[in-house]
């Protein structure tokens, strides 16, 4: 866990190498719905229901690119494990290195597409039938957005991010679609 939280670490520190003269700063935090997808472990299949996702994010605006180091938190309920009510929650820790590209539209709706990487901390609380776990793996997501300015420097963001982590739980990828609303602020 030490050395995921460093090589991200350095790998965020990295975004601010870029020459920093030439870039608009910003923060920028969404939160929203999350709809986790289901999860099979050690024989049993647990369905999730909707929970709540919270981001947040310090970056660089290059103009039409942006980049970021991104912390995130989600977390969704169990509603049933092999069919029957279940118990129990998995959430999730990110820290993400995200690149955007904004669409020139002239001014006005500011469209985006998004892709980052990273690493995941999951945490499962007591599951039916999965017990507890905690585990640290690779992550990835993309999405979609628009942005609409609404004073100075000030822009009110909708997107839709398809989140995944690789192998965590022995091969299981915890994965998840999130609609988020937000704000980025310039400084």
């Amino acid at each position: 866990m030490k050395l995921a939280l460093l090589t991200a670490g350095l790998a965020l520190a990295g975004l601010s190498a870029a020459p920093a003269s030439a870039a608009d700063h910003y923060v920028s935090g969404n939160a929203g719905i999350t709809w986790m997808n289901d999860v099979d472990y050690a024989g049993h299949k647990a369905e999730m229901e909707a929970g709540f996702a919270l981001f947040g994010a310090i970056g660089c605006d290059y103009g039409n690119t942006r980049l970021e180091g991104e912390l995130g938190y989600v977390q969704n309920d169990v509603d049933k494990v092999d069919g029957a009510n279940g118990s129990g929650d998995i959430s999730v820790i990110s820290l993400m290195a995200n690149g955007y590209y904004d669409i020139d539209t002239g001014g006005g709706i500011e469209p985006y597409v998004t892709a980052g990487v990273g690493f995941a901390q999951g945490h499962a609380e007591s599951i039916t039938n999965f017990g507890t776990w905690n585990e640290t793996t690779l992550a990835w997501q993309v999405g979609a957005g628009v942005a609409v300015p609404v004073a100075d420097n000030v822009m009110v963001d909708l997107r839709y991010r398809y989140f995944d982590t690789t192998d965590m739980l022995d091969d299981t990828n915890i994965g998840s679609n999130n609609l988020l609303v937000g704000m980025r602020v310039g400084f």
